[in-house]
């Protein structure tokens, strides 16, 4: 029986992803190429490029299925309890951003930039994905906050995830910015992606 040929391409793909993540822990992401893939897998470049058009394409790939993982992280907060006060909401929210810290690492790369270098499929394929997570954070504010109205809950989103998208680069800090930020005197201490998450939920839900 012949192979169905899209199965044989996602499982590619996802060899490629898998090698491409394991890099992604050791190197900076401008340290990622094409060449330094096929010098990890058992893939020549050119069968690489079969599957992806370039590094900008793997790395979406790579951001879409951090945000389908933290989606069941939010399906799980959803179904998980049928009341939640506004900490233990905070609480269990900020929980599935420390377990998806390479998503938010994800989030401060350039990504906009990233996207307008791949082909529609993979751009529409993420969006799906994110799209996925907002619907999920709008229905946990819907149901543990039933006072708050549909413009409530869409002003929340607003506030939510640009800052999500942001917050990694205050986690993130090498020993140069620490020092330049002591120089400064600047008055941001030093904080964590909990902290940052349950603090900001709380104050959207005020």
């Amino acid at each position: 029986m012949a192979k169905n040929p899209d199965l044989l391409i996602e499982k590619r793909r996802d060899e490629i992803l898998e090698v491409f993540l394991r890099l992604y822990e050791k190197k900076r992401l401008s340290e990622i190429n094409i060449k330094a893939l096929a010098e990890e897998t058992r893939f020549t470049r050119a069968t690489i490029y079969n599957y992806f058009k370039n590094i900008d394409e793997i790395f979406i790939c790579a951001y879409q299925k951090e945000y389908l993982l933290w989606a069941d992280d939010l399906k799980q907060v959803l179904t998980g309890s049928d009341s939640l006060t506004a900490a233990e909401f905070a609480d269990a929210i900020a929980q599935t951003l420390v377990r998806r810290e390479r998503m938010l690492r994800f989030s401060v790369a350039d990504f906009h930039e990233r996207e307008a270098n791949c082909r529609r499929e993979f751009v529409f394929s993420h969006k799906r994905a994110f799209t996925q997570a907002i619907n999920l954070m709008h229905d946990c504010f819907a149901k543990f906050f039933p006072g708050k109205s549909e413009g409530d809950i869409t002003k929340m989103l607003y506030i939510f995830f640009p800052f999500m998208h942001g917050m990694y680069r205050y986690v993130d800090l090498s020993d140069i910015q620490i020092e330049a930020r002591l120089a400064a005197d600047m008055p941001l201490k030093e904080t964590s992606i909990y902290e940052l998450a349950c603090n900001m939920i709380l104050q959207i839900l005020k």
